[in-house]
Parts: structure tokens; sequence; C-alpha cells
């Protein structure tokens, strides 16, 4: 495989020689217009930008989100100031089980738009759902339940403090000794900053040139770099399963491809971290064993472990429950959406898409907004989104390799196939279930994690406009699938704690390599 150069030292070249502030200028396209992004997802340096970006990066986790100064320390209390705190907010489930009660939970949800009520799960009959409630909502939302004989658990208590306690820190100096020792910052027991993974898939690049090779899509709103890594053995290495390798071969008969993302979401943090163990399993291998070699004769790997690094970072930085991208629209203060409804009363701007709402495949139908205030936005247009244009174009471009799509998402444990949108099923339905299914048996193989499998129109509630639903009807991967990692009935929702991140990750890559190994029967 040819070994490009690399990815990382060209940005930080590009840098130093453009002698600007972060990622402005153009580095991935001289096409890319070179116009500098009206803000970015943190506050500006207060001084002149430090010349590693990766440091910029770092020193933001070190201070807490805040920037600081050469000179002079920003203090405690303005720091603080940057993140939105969720003191006294708590999470209830609630357990609707007839329809009517169903009916009554979507009537508050339409009616508390706004309010600063935010449902985690949508309602549903199938299961729980769980909303977060303000402190000054919670008498009026518990009498709510109350005279509708909902049944509900106080799951989380006080939500800021979870979050306070969901990922330790790692400080400056166990970081640097883990670079010492391993080469990288990663640990796979905490939940690590875009700086850190970039660090790593180059570290990978450098230290298995024949395996690695490090793709970028492109930039992101804010300019952070887009990058998949490819894991593939060489040509000379490949060798069919059960067959001899052959000199020449049809296009159609060549190695299949599998394409796993995370992070289109920015608050659920479990889905980067299974990401990148992924290709920490791939290549290096479970307690360093060595690389997954019978695994790639089978097929090639494209792994994308942060399909949204604005929103992932504005996660960790400003608010940890940000969902969204952070593209900023022109002004929509005479725009109906945001001009009329009484919530959106006040609010000059509002920031970011649904990146998994953003498809061109029945976009804007079914649970997404046209209000691009609402969590659920769906864009002005398909495609809106510098993010899902990239992966929607590299989708296209090996279309006919790529034969397993997984996006990783959280939470619920459910293996969602499409048709999405409603409860209709694509021709070949009973295979994708059929396959959805004997990757989860795989997967409660493991730790006996049980996962619901079917479109999210049986599960929960329809949905349009969802990334796998178009991999399988434009891009015309077979196998395609949106996959909501842990957790389900447990106590923590978004807030899965880092100790869960190893078990969550083997589990699914159990599920993916039995879906591998039956790709050339399917």
């Amino acid at each position: 495989m040819k070994t490009c150069q690399s990815i990382f030292s060209s940005i930080y070249n590009w840098i130093v020689e453009s002698k600007s502030s972060w990622f402005d200028g153009s580095w991935f396209s001289e096409e890319v217009s070179s116009k500098r992004p009206v803000t970015t997802t943190t506050v500006r340096p207060l001084t002149t930008a430090p010349t590693s970006w990766f440091q910029t990066l770092l020193d933001t986790e070190d201070n807490d989100g805040a920037y600081v100064s050469n000179d002079v320390p920003i203090k405690k209390s303005a720091k603080k100031s940057l993140k939105k705190t969720y003191k006294g907010f708590q999470l209830l489930r609630t357990y609707p089980d007839v329809q009517w009660k169903v009916h009554e939970m979507l009537d508050l949800q339409e009616e508390a738009q706004g309010s600063g009520l935010m449902w985690w799960t949508p309602p549903s009959l199938n299961g729980s759902t769980d909303l977060l409630v303000p402190p000054d909502l919670l008498s009026d939302v518990k009498d709510h339940l109350k005279s509708n004989k909902i049944d509900y658990d106080i799951i989380i208590w006080d939500l800021q403090k979870a979050i306070t306690y969901e990922n330790p820190r790692l400080s400056k100096k166990q970081r640097l000794e883990l670079e010492q020792l391993r080469g990288h910052p990663m640990t796979w027991r905490r939940y690590h900053r875009y700086a850190d993974i970039l660090r790593y898939l180059e570290y990978l690049q450098h230290s298995h040139s024949d395996l690695v090779e490090l793709i970028p899509l492109g930039r992101s709103s804010e300019g952070l770099p887009l990058v998949a890594v490819k894991v593939s053995l060489s040509v000379n290495d490949t060798v069919i399963k059960g067959k001899e390798k052959k000199k020449w071969k049809l296009r159609s008969r060549m190695k299949p491809a599998v394409w796993v993302d995370g992070g289109a979401h920015a608050r659920e943090w479990i889905a980067p971290a299974v990401a990148t163990w992924m290709i920490h399993a791939l290549v290096e291998g479970e307690k360093d064993l060595g690389a997954e070699y019978d695994l790639l004769k089978q097929a090639d790997f494209y792994i994308m472990p942060v399909l949204n690094p604005d929103g992932y970072e504005h996660s960790h930085t400003h608010d940890r429950l940000w969902r969204k991208t952070r593209s900023r629209q022109p002004d929509h203060s005479d725009d109906y959406y945001v001009g009329w409804f009484p919530w959106n009363w006040g609010q000059t701007e509002c920031v970011g898409v649904d990146a998994d709402r953003n498809w061109d495949y029945h976009w804007s139908e079914k649970d997404s907004s046209l209000d691009p205030c609402s969590e659920n936005y769906a864009g002005p247009h398909p495609f809106s989104e510098p993010e899902t244009r990239a992966v929607s174009e590299f989708l296209s471009e090996h279309r006919g390799q790529i034969k397993l799509y997984l996006s990783l998402h959280a939470y619920s444990q459910a293996w969602l196939v499409p048709s999405s949108h409603s409860r209709e099923s694509f021709s070949d339905d009973g295979v994708l279930t059929e396959m959805g299914k004997l990757a989860t048996v795989a997967l409660a193989d493991l730790y006996g994690t049980k996962y619901q499998v079917g479109t999210a129109a049986e599960i929960r509630q329809p949905a349009s406009g969802m990334s796998h639903d178009w991999a399988k009807a434009r891009a015309g991967i077979k196998f395609s699938y949106h996959v909501d990692l842990r957790d389900s009935f447990g106590p923590y929702g978004f807030l899965l704690p880092g100790s869960q991140i190893v078990s969550t990750a083997r589990e699914t890559w159990q599920a993916v390599k039995a879906i591998v190994d039956n790709l050339s029967v399917a």
C-alpha cells in the first residue's frame, strides 16, 4: 500500500508557513475557499495562536475548555462560565404502556418546545422514554405524568453531578507519561478530545504504514480536518477466504470493504470511543497481540471515528449535551420558524444541523424539523453540511466496493435497518434483518447485552434523512445499519462511564466480525 505523507505534518507546515491563526487558509484542496469561518467552536485565543494546533486543543483540555493567554491565565470563574450547567436537572424514565399514553407524551413533546425539556429517547410503546427536565419544570412535569397515570422513575437526580463523574480528568503529566510509554495518549478508559484521536491516528500511520492510510475527506464548518482511516493489507498479502489469490480479478470479485463512522451526534461520546477501539483492534490487536490479519484478508476497513468534530469539541468545552454540527446559516431573524414560534423569541442565531437528518433520502419528512433552533433541524437543504457532504461523496466514489455500512450512535441498544421513515421495507429487508439479528446474537454472546433489531419506525418513531437509509437506497450498500450502542436499561443514558468503553467496543466488534464472516455467503 502506498504510504502517504503525514496528514497532520502537512497541516502543521501549512499553519507555520501561513503564520495564520487556527485553521485559516486552505490545505485539503486548492479549490477550497480560504474564507475564514465566522466563528469557531471555542473562544478565540486571547493572544496569537500557538504554532501547534494540536497544542492549542490540548491546552483547552488542561484548562477545562478555556483558552489561556501566554501571559495572563484566565480566572477560574471566567473559565467555568464558558460551560453550560445542568445543575438540578433530572432524568426521568417514563413507561407509556398503552398507545394513548404515547400520544400524551407526544403532545407534551410538542407543547414543551423551547421550554428546556429534552427528550433523550422518543416516546414509544416498545420501551421506556427518557426525558431530561429542568429544575423549574420538575413539579409540573411530574404532576402531568401522574395525572395521565404514566409511571416514571428518577434515573439521574442531578445531571451536573453525573457529568462531573462521567469522565475522569487525565492530567498533562499522565498524558505525557502515556505518550512516552505507548507513543500515543489513548487509553479507552476515558473519553478523549479530538486532538488525542488525531494524534493516535497519525501514530498508527507512522508505526504501521503497511496497514494504515489516513484519508482526508475535507474540513468541517469550523475548519477541523475530516479524516477517515483505511486499514487494509497490501495487494500481495490479500487472499480471498478459502481461495488462492488471483493475479487478475474482476472488480465485482474484489475484496469487499466495510465503512464505520461515529460521532455524527456530538454528545454520543461512546461512538467515537468504540470506533477508535476498532481501529486499535484491527491494527495493534487487543493486548497488543498484533493485527487481525485473518479479518483483513476478508475485507478492507474505512473507519471515521468523528464525523462531526466541531460538535464533538463543543460538547467537551461548552455544552455536554450538544447534538448538532456547528455550522452557521444566514440570519434567520425574519424567518418563519425563528421569528414566529414563541420559544424562539429573543434568539438571534441558532447554530448547527442534525448530521443524521441531513441526508438526501426522504429528507425532512419525519422526526426532523425545519426550525433552525430545533435539536433535530434537518438543515436548509440536504447535504448542507460539509461533514455529511464529504462522507456521501466518499461513499458514492466507492460504490460497489463497500458492502457494509455502520453508523455508530447512542443510546438504547438498537440495531436499526433501513426504511426508517415508514414501516415499508426494502425488497431485501429479510436478508438485512436476518444479518442484523445474526450480528446482535454474536454481540450478546460476549456479555449478554440485548439489542432490538428493526426499523426506527418499528422500534420507536419514524424518522427520515438518516445516513443508513441513504447508504442503502442511494449508495447501494447492501448491508446498512444505524447502531445505537449502550446504555438501555441502565442509569446512564448519554453519560455512559468510561469504564464501559472496552466492553461496549468488544461486543460491537464481535458483531462486526460476524457480519464480515458472512458477507461472501450473503
